[in-house]
């Protein structure tokens, strides 16, 4: 079995449509509604008992393989592009929607 680490939505709807398990480690501004379909979702790493997955009393399938979402989880660059987005942006007199920011994170461009 196998073990998705994602932290964004659409990162977690596919890992699911794939058959695995999927921890969540959303960005704190994420709408928590966004969530819940993950296996489970934690506010940081740090958070993480690795016996919840595959281990007793837990029902999960033992874990073999971890694949993990680079950007905006082991590697911070949400943050770093957050704050040079908005030094851009300030430069023309213009401020972050953060509230768009979340609901765009992760999600498919159509």
């Amino acid at each position: 079995e196998c073990l998705v680490v994602e932290d964004s939505p659409l990162g977690v709807q596919g890992g699911l449509a794939a058959g695995m398990q999927v921890l969540m480690v959303p960005h704190p501004n994420l709408n928590p509604d966004l969530t819940q379909a993950a296996t489970l979702s934690i506010p940081s790493l740090h958070h993480l008992d690795p016996k919840e997955f595959g281990l007793p009393p837990y029902s999960y399938k033992p874990v073999t393989h971890v694949i993990f979402d680079m950007d905006g989880l082991l590697l911070n660059t949400q943050t770093m592009y957050s704050q040079v987005s908005a030094k851009l942006l300030a430069r023309h007199g213009k401020e972050p929607d953060w509230e768009f920011k979340m609901k765009v994170i992760g999600m498919r461009a159509e």
